[in-house]
This record gives C-alpha cells, sequence and structure tokens, in this order.
C-alpha cells in the first residue's frame, strides 16, 4: 500500500501532523504500507494549493481539502485493506519524505 499526505507543513511541524495521524493509524492497524510526504510547494502545483491537506492510498484521492474525521484514517485504510490483496500483518512501514 502507498499512502501520499500532500500538505504544506514545516518538517519541524511533521509530529503534529497529518503525517503523525496516519503513521498511528498504520502502527493500530499493522499494516505495512510507504507513507511519502510531498510538502514543497513545487512539486505539489498552484492549481492544488486549494486542495491542501490531501490523502491518496495507492494513486487515489481520498481525502480532498480537509483533515479527516477522527477515525476516518482507519476506516479509509481498513476499506482499501478489505479491497487490496496480498497485504500480509504484521509487516513494518518505510518513509520517505520529498
Amino acid at each position: 500500500m502507498q499512502i501520499k499526505i500532500y500538505d504544506s507543513i514545516s518538517e519541524r511541524d511533521l509530529n503534529r501532523s497529518l503525517m503523525a495521524d496516519v503513521m498511528a493509524a498504520i502502527k493500530r492497524l499493522n499494516i505495512s504500507a510507504e507513507v511519502i510526504m510531498v510538502s514543497n510547494p513545487e512539486l505539489l502545483g498552484l492549481q492544488d494549493m486549494a486542495l491542501l491537506p490531501s490523502v491518496a492510498v495507492n494513486g487515489t484521492y481520498r481525502i480532498r481539502g480537509r483533515y479527516p474525521y477522527p477515525n476516518e484514517l482507519l476506516y479509509m485504510l481498513l476499506d482499501e485493506i478489505i479491497y487490496e490483496s496480498g497485504e500480509k500483518p504484521n509487516s513494518i512501514f518505510k518513509i520517505a519524505i520529498q
């Protein structure tokens, strides 16, 4: 599973961010996921700035222009797991920050 988080935050705010919420949901569900944080405005494009923050799972935007509700990330990831074949529990995840 690949999760891309689009947000315009500084690195010092990562612990209090959508990234931290996504990582907590991944840990709580004990799933394997590659999480990519895209916060560079040049990579986002000017037309997308109004739609921040956004979360894409496996290339599909699931949240755009708002922060998720408390359990929304959990339900979103569970929904993706149901339809994704081959996902194994007890896996580790990796983080790539662009």
